[in-house]
């Protein structure tokens, strides 16, 4: 069992900056909380690898890049 801190965002952190955390804190998933710190949701390297390569976001690429942000509630990420 390990003892480090979870590697938190708030809601609407960008996907840029959600991959900049997991790569310094080497870990595939941020967890998406509020001002109260309540776990609002959860964002995977996958989930935004997805959005990019044409998951359900009708952009690609830069564009669902910039687009991705941390949702503040549902399972994922919101995306708009």
């Amino acid at each position: 069992m390990t003892s480090d801190p979870l590697v938190t965002v708030r809601p609407g952190a960008g996907a840029d900056d959600m991959m900049k955390k997991m790569r310094s804190s080497k870990v595939r998933r941020v967890m998406v909380t509020d001002g109260d710190g309540i776990l609002r949701s959860v964002v995977a390297q996958a989930d935004i690898v997805h959005e990019i390569r044409g998951g359900s976001s009708p952009t690609s690429g830069e564009d669902a890049r910039r687009d991705l942000v941390a949702g503040g509630a549902g399972p994922v990420a919101c995306f708009g």
